[in-house]
């Protein structure tokens, strides 16, 4: 993903957008406890993150 934002999507009320730079520190305490997405900007790009490890990457 090559914008400087991204849009974490995890639950109703703790959705929002977030800085590349802040990712690892936002994702790490829900990385393997929730299911959650990274969407681009534009919301082309996605990838999804599994609870149980699983992750997919998916473009439009």
């Amino acid at each position: 993903m090559t914008d400087k934002d991204v849009l974490l999507i995890h639950r109703r009320t703790t959705s929002r957008k977030i800085k590349k730079e802040e990712m690892g520190e936002v994702i790490k305490n829900i990385l393997g406890k929730d299911d959650f997405q990274l969407w681009s900007i534009s919301m082309d790009k996605v990838v999804l993150f599994n609870k149980i490890g699983v992750l997919n990457k998916g473009r439009r």
